[in-house]
Order: C-alpha cells, then structure tokens, then sequence
C-alpha cells in the first residue's frame, strides 16, 4: 500500500488485491470489493484502504455489490440469493431467495435494496430483508445493471433497453433504447440519468421522462465499464477517467495512468474518487475543487523535452481559496513505474506557464509521455 500523509497527490492511497477487481462499492467507513472471479467479498477501510475482513457465504460466484442506508454490505451471486453482512467484521445479517436465477445486480437507497436476475427485479427492505415488491422486466432477458433514484429504480436489459420501475410498487414509469450496443453502468444524479455502452457512448437522459439531453464519446477505446456521478459531475471509465460537466456532458478533465490496466469500477463520494482497475489496484483521488489539471501528449525524438502546459480548473468556483494550496507539475514516462515532478511551494507565485525539462530519454526515444499540473489542496 502506497499512502501520501499530507493528502497531495492524484493518487492518494492505492491497495493491490489478490485479484483484479470486478466491482466495488463505497459505505460510511467501509469500501466493499468483489474480486473477478467471485470468490468473495472484501471490506477494506475507506479511509486507509486496510483489508479488514472477507466472507465467503455465497454459494457460487459474487456478482455484485453495495451498501444499504444502515451501512450493511449487500451483495448477490449466481447461486439466486442476497446476502446482507454488517460492515465492521463482515459478519451476516440476513438473506434472501426470492429470485429463481442468477442475481447479476444490485442497488439500494436508504430503506430498500433492489436487485436484478432473468426477467426479474426484486426489491426488499434494507433492514431485514423481507420482500416488499418483484416484477417482471416483460421480455426474457437478464438485467444487467441496475441504479436508484428519488422515485425511480432504473434497470438495463439484454437488449439494451432501460426500464424505469416506481420504487413504491414497481410499476414500470418509462423505458428509452438510446444505445445500439451492451449498456454496462448506470448513475443517478442532478435530475439526471446517465448510463455508459460497449460503444463507448455516455448518455443522459431527463430522469423522470427518458428524455435525451446530451450524449458524449469522449473516451478513445470502444468499452466505458463504468460511471458515477455528484452534483456537478459525471465520472466516467475505460483505460482512463474522464470527467465531464453533467449539465451538457463537456469534457472537463481526462486521467490517465491511474491503473496499467482497463478500469473496471468508478465510485464518488464528493471529496475522493475510487477506481478498481483489472491489475488488481484500488485508488483513491482527489475530487472536485481539490485539483486542477492539464494533461498534454508529446512524442520524444531526442534525449532532452521540455513539457509546457497552461493551469486550468477543474472546478469552476470562482470563490476558490488558494491559500495553503502547492502547485506541483508531474510527469511520467510511460512504461515508468514511477512520477517526477516539479513543486512550487505557493502556487500565487508559480508561473502561469510552467516547464519541465526531462533528461536521459535515450530508453523512452520511441514512446509518448504526459505531463500535468495539478494543483492541490491539503485534508
């Protein structure tokens, strides 16, 4: 584990697991890991990313994670049962069976936990697991993922499709098939929701109606595996991050090298950022007003570089105190295992132009490399 005491840095805490990560899941002190082979669930400590227990109730492999209002960890397998554990030992609480096939999915807000199978959503109380409504998607198809919002529980079919279900009795509200290939995430949040294909699309659409506002293909490789949301952000993965405005689906910021790996799980609690990568990484990041970052490309022919870039925000606060705050350009050549960088103690007396010279590139002749500079604010 690799830990920055101060809190300056992109990458502020990362965790390598014995596998890489299937999905993850954020709770008050808890962050809950499903490996890929679905061996397990893990509950690691958000604040330090500590391995603090594991369970291993489910029959046959876990599929999917999260955490209830009363700070429970649900999860679901293709053996057909939910399975709730208290988050400081992993110890059970409860357990369900109301699906007749696999559970491939689950969501919750504060009272319920909803979950998705073949043709099948059902949903139970957070607290003890007692079923409170199941419906039937209507078409014979597996729900692949599956999000909750205000009035609405969202699900995404096979086919595509994704249904929006009351979560008072689950009666279907609306359905919109704005993606042509496999939907693999959906988030809810600022009226919005937003879901991510194999296409690389990212769409949004009016939460309540289906409407379509904005869609955006920012990412470069065909597969987004994932998506989260806050108030003014959607955060979005493939072999990187890529932050847009959630109003109009503006690029804002793209992150790169945060895993050696594809990205398989984003998740935002406002403050930091956790991505679960294939290489088997857990990372926490600075979020929102904390950072701002340009990231520029650059091909080597010769043994000496010099990298220019100008500071942008992130955040758009104009209010934005800089007191305390250190500006620190990086950069990493890629293939390295390791940042240099460059640090002003007071960014109120960097330069806005900035440079960095980068020596003894005979090795990395061939590759490109990428510069940034962040700015950075303390606890």
């Amino acid at each position: 584990m690799v830990s920055n005491e101060n809190g300056r840095g992109d990458i502020i805490l990362d965790d390598e697991l014995d596998e890489p990560v299937k999905t993850l899941a954020i709770g008050q002190t808890i962050i809950a890991v499903v490996p890929e082979d679905g061996s397990e669930v893990i509950g690691l400590r958000r604040d330090t990313l500590e391995e603090l227990w594991t369970h291993e109730e489910h029959e046959e492999t876990v599929n999917d994670v999260t955490v209830a209002g009363d700070g429970n960890i649900i999860s679901c397998a293709d053996s057909g049962e939910v399975i709730a554990v208290e988050p400081e030992e992993g110890e059970l609480e409860w357990e369900h069976d109301e699906h007749a096939s696999d559970v491939n999915t689950i969501t919750s807000d504060d009272s319920t936990v909803y979950s998705g199978s073949l043709n099948s959503i059902v949903a139970v109380d957070a607290e003890e697991g007692t079923l409170q409504w199941q419906q039937s998607s209507g078409v014979e198809e597996s729900v692949t993922s599956i999000t909750v919002g205000d009035k609405f529980v969202y699900s995404s079919l096979e086919n595509n499709e994704i249904l929006a279900l009351s979560t008072n009795d689950g009666e279907q509200e609306f359905t919109h098939d704005e993606h042509e290939e496999d939907i693999n995430a959906l988030a809810v949040g600022n009226a919005l929701l937003i879901s991510v294909a194999d296409n690389g699309e990212v769409i949004a659409v009016v939460n309540d109606t289906g409407e379509k506002l904005w869609e955006h293909e920012h990412h470069e490789t065909d597969n987004v595996y994932d998506v989260d949301v806050d108030d003014k952000y959607v955060y979005s993965v493939s072999d990187e991050l890529i932050i847009t405005h959630i109003t109009d689906g503006e690029e804002v910021h793209t992150q790169t090298g945060l895993h050696s790996s594809e990205i398989a799980n984003v998740r935002t609690n406002g403050s930091f950022i956790y991505t679960g990568g294939y290489d088997s990484q857990v990372n926490k990041i600075l979020a929102g007003n904390r950072t701002a970052v340009r990231t520029l490309d650059y091909t080597v022919d010769g043994v000496e570089a010099e990298l220019e870039g100008k500071l942008e925000y992130i955040d758009d606060n104009e209010d934005l105190d800089l007191e305390g705050v250190t500006l620190q350009a990086r950069y990493r050549l890629q293939g390295a295992e390791e940042f240099s960088s460059e640090t002003y103690d007071d960014i109120n007396e960097a330069p806005e132009e900035f440079t960095v010279e980068v020596d003894n590139l005979q090795a990395f002749s061939d590759y490109e490399f990428r510069a940034s500079a962040q700015e950075f604010r303390g606890d």
